[in-house]
């Protein structure tokens, strides 16, 4: 995590996931694991998000997979 910010706003975003489940643990497991998997999966999520955020439809995909295959070849 690069910014405050953002560890404040995954430990949020975890806190939510997390809570609901906890009357719904049976056990099977360590609860340890069990929250280093939603901590893990939120993480990888928030760094996924900013990729995702980069293109804002598929015709802007598409012009820039354009313009990229256009710089390549000339």
């Amino acid at each position: 995590m690069s910014d405050k910010y953002e560890a404040i706003d995954l430990t949020q975003e975890v806190l939510i996931k997390v809570i609901p489940k906890v009357s719904t643990f049976n056990g099977n497991s360590f609860l340890r694991t069990e929250l280093y998997r939603i901590v893990f999966n939120e993480f990888i999520q928030t760094k996924r998000r900013p990729m995702e955020d980069k293109c804002e439809s598929f015709d802007d995909f598409a012009t820039n997979l354009s313009s990229i295959n256009k710089n390549l070849t000339d």
